[in-house]
């Protein structure tokens, strides 16, 4: 487990603080998604984890065996995409890589390269770096982040510049790397949908506060924020016989055969529902479950 303490951080030329007392924790294997407006100090949550500034208040808990002797993250168990780095414009994208991945200890590190490449759908290796297109570029430099299997990844906006095909590729080799070597990944990004889609743990931030984090679901349970169930029965008239007979469905809307109706909790009620349903003789059909999109409780929580 990994989590903050209580950080506040403070750039020398700031009139407020970029981090106000953030408090989280996060489990070994999670994908976290860290959302919020520009500014609202993801990046510098992230920089912080990895080490780059100094000089922050509060506490950083992080495994015993990813941490130096005088505690701080070992850069060997982290792979960083957050700045862009330099792109060494004369060097081939295979001197490049070995060339940051001799940085580290890695087995056979051509044949790691070669894999990574390949899961990337990456073909240029021998292209040097100034022909690169920037998605081309971005890719490699998630290779560089990913070459020696670090335990925890930070990344930020790591689809930039990458058509939807590669953005699903990255994902796959992400979530693989998450369920397959219990990698942790925290992800900051603007793209919604995208990290409803991949991420098991969301943080919502604005001007330095964390406004709330956890699993999605709880979150939007905690924050009230409904789903839309669509229950479908044998007959009209079974729908308007039960629509009345069960708390539940009281406040439902009856579409001929289909009673639509709010939840808290679908996943935790429709059971002793369906039970009840047919327990009065009914006959259930068919459930549909809408669940409410990530923008919505974005919006809720960061702009209301």
């Amino acid at each position: 487990m990994i989590g903050f303490e209580r950080v506040c951080y403070g750039y020398p030329e700031g009139r407020h603080l970029a981090l106000q007392n953030v408090s989280f924790s996060l489990p070994q294997g999670a994908v976290m998604a860290l959302l919020g407006p520009n500014g609202a100090g993801k990046t510098t949550l992230l920089r912080i984890l990895c080490g780059r500034i100094p000089g922050y208040s509060g506490g950083m808990r992080i495994p015993r065996d990813w941490s130096l002797s005088d505690g701080r993250l070992d850069p060997a168990k982290v792979g960083v995409l957050i700045e862009n780095p330099g792109i060494y414009a004369r060097l081939t994208v295979q001197e490049y890589l070995e060339f940051f991945g001799s940085f580290y200890v890695i087995n056979d590190l051509k044949s790691r390269i070669k894999r990574l490449a390949e899961q990337l759908h990456f073909k240029d290796l021998h292209h040097r770096m100034a022909t690169l297109s920037l998605g081309t570029r971005q890719k490699v430099q998630i290779i560089r982040c990913l070459l020696h299997n670090p335990a925890l990844v930070l990344l930020d906006e790591p689809s930039s510049n990458l058509d939807p095909a590669a953005r699903d590729v990255l994902w796959d080799v992400i979530l693989e790397s998450s369920h397959q070597l219990g990698t942790t990944v925290i992800v900051c990004s603007h793209q919604l949908s995208e990290m409803e889609e991949h991420c098991s743990h969301m943080g919502f931030l604005r001007s330095g506060q964390l406004l709330a984090s956890g699993p999605l679901a709880d979150l939007r349970k905690a924050h009230l924020i409904q789903s839309q169930v669509t229950l479908r029965l044998g007959s009209a008239l079974e729908a308007q016989a039960m629509v009345k007979g069960i708390p539940l469905l009281e406040s439902g809307t009856v579409e001929g055969d289909r009673i639509v109706f709010l939840s808290d909790n679908p996943d935790g009620s429709n059971p002793s529902l369906v039970s009840e349903i047919v327990g009065r003789g009914g006959h259930v059909v068919e459930i549909v479950v809408e669940r409410p999109r990530l923008a919505e409780l974005y919006r809720k929580l960061v702009h209301d």
